[in-house]
């Protein structure tokens, strides 16, 4: 719906390139035995998912090269890789290049403080956002720099876990690294689009997907219940079309049973379109 809407993401994107990652995998698992008994499954599913994977494969393997899955890993943000474009790739390395400024100010800052405490370990951790970069001490710690005139607190009104402070030095790099991420995010917002609109072309195939996993998810649901239980299902035997009559004989409620502390008595249901009628009001 997203992608149709064009309100998808690059972490969209993203949750489809590792759901491709996966279907091969799901291939292999239903294609496994070779029995009379799975030919239905070959039929059903395994045929058709091996169609949608060949499909697939292509924006998989695109999608492999924008996305920046490191960046993910490390900083949980969704960006596109730098040498995906040339004036990207310019305005990483000038992020890189602060980013890396702001880990050696903070390294001189932490061994400043721990000096001063005569602390062996680290005491100071350094946060990053969008806004740029602060340090952190626990509230415990704080009172070692609390009269320090060459730092001040930086207030955050959704962080209570401590106290966080910069200095000069770190607040003249912040402003510098704000407007350059700025326009790191507005390019990448533009080069985004088309990403997307690429993934997009492929919303028919994995609206396909999606009927197909649906329909799989209640069988194996179905498949499992009947199993569970000390008293088996049987299957219903099926009248033909337009015979206007359903009767069921000791009907039973799987998910009920399932539960705990619970007592469902079976119950006899019958229609019959000659003696009555039943309606659906939706």
């Amino acid at each position: 719906k997203k992608l149709h809407s064009k309100r998808a993401t690059l972490q969209d994107c993203y949750r489809i390139y590792l759901m491709t990652q996966l279907l091969p995998h799901f291939e292999r698992c239903l294609v496994r035995d070779e029995s009379d008994e799975c030919l239905a499954i070959k039929h059903n599913f395994s045929d058709k998912l091996r169609v949608i994977c060949c499909s697939l494969s292509k924006l998989a393997k695109a999608l492999e090269g924008v996305i920046d899955e490191e960046r993910i890993q490390s900083n949980g943000e969704f960006w596109i890789k730098a040498d995906y474009d040339d004036d990207l790739k310019e305005l990483r390395t000038r992020l890189d290049d602060l980013e890396d400024e702001a880990n050696r100010i903070y390294k001189s800052v932490d061994k400043e403080i721990c000096r001063e405490q005569k602390e062996d370990k680290s005491v100071v951790k350094l946060e990053s956002s969008g806004q740029g970069f602060v340090f952190k001490l626990t509230r415990k710690n704080e009172k070692c720099i609390r009269n320090n005139d060459k730092y001040f607190e930086v207030k955050n009104s959704t962080k209570k876990d401590g106290f966080r402070f910069a200095n000069k030095a770190l607040r003249k790099l912040n402003e510098n690294y704000v407007s350059v991420r700025e326009e790191y995010e507005k390019l990448q917002s533009d080069l985004a689009k088309d990403i997307i609109a690429d993934t997009a072309k492929y919303s028919e195939t994995i609206k396909d997907l999606e009927i197909l996993l649906t329909y799989l998810d209640v069988m194996v649901g179905l498949a499992t219940t009947c199993l569970l239980p000390s008293i088996p299902y049987i299957r219903p035997k099926l009248l033909p079309k337009g015979s206007g009559k359903i009767s069921l004989k000791q009907v039973r409620h799987p998910c009920l049973e399932l539960q705990d502390n619970i007592s469902y008595i079976p119950n006899d249901v019958s229609f019959d379109s000659e003696t009555g009628k039943f309606f659906f009001i939706t």
